[in-house]
């Protein structure tokens, strides 16, 4: 068996789905696996698409076709890959995972992403979500994960173009004021506090940009 297969283990329907329409496929009843994680680490996808031929192969102990399984896990591993966008995700993860609503950690660092996609949104109780390595350069783009304002505690952007920009924690701080870690290093109340004033002076500053004549 290989390393990253180990733990998983075939279990009964989750409670309640017996009788839900959705716990069959069109081939019959589907199989239910428990699993530390999702891991897809170091296979050289490029595209979410490529996620789904690589999941065909990812129960070599079980004697069904992927796409009469579900995983049962929260945690999703695509790091160390060469991923340019993510577009499709949600929709390649919900063909394989039991319930996205319980996804609580995506590692997404090590790949070529230069922005970040709207779609992370979906996973609404994601609690880390690692994005370190990438090449992301435009500091804005944290502000597509403001909806996971209330869940995220934990985040990494650090080895991105955006951790040389001034005020960049800060900046990341106030867009996700729950975060209890950032790129390996707890939130102190001096972070907190550089983050009101920042977030103070931003302020004044839009305040003074919306009184100035055209």
């Amino acid at each position: 068996m290989s390393r990253k297969n180990q733990g998983q283990h075939s279990v009964n329907a989750p409670k309640g789905q017996e009788e839900n329409e959705h716990a069959n496929s069109e081939y019959g009843e589907l199989t239910y696996v428990e699993s530390p994680s999702l891991d897809l680490t170091f296979k050289g996808i490029t595209q979410c698409e490529e996620m789904a031929e690589e999941i065909k192969f990812y129960f070599p102990n079980i004697e069904r076709p992927a796409n009469e399984i579900r995983l049962i896990t929260n945690v999703v591993k695509l790091n160390n890959n060469s991923l340019q966008n993510i577009t499709g995700i949600v929709s390649v993860l919900s063909g394989v995972i039991y319930d996205l609503s319980n996804l609580a950690w995506i590692d997404l660092s090590f790949n070529n992403l230069t922005t970040i996609a709207k779609e992370l949104t979906y996973f609404h109780n994601l609690k880390m979500l690692y994005m370190h390595g990438n090449r992301i350069s435009n500091l804005a783009e944290i502000d597509k994960l403001s909806a996971l304002g209330g869940s995220l505690i934990k985040i990494t952007m650090h080895g991105n173009g955006v951790e040389g920009i001034p005020n960049y924690r800060e900046y990341i701080l106030r867009n996700l004021p729950n975060l209890k870690m950032m790129d390996f290093s707890g939130v102190t109340h001096a972070d907190r506090t550089k983050m009101q004033s920042f977030s103070s002076a931003l302020a004044r500053k839009n305040a003074k940009n919306r009184r100035r004549p055209y």
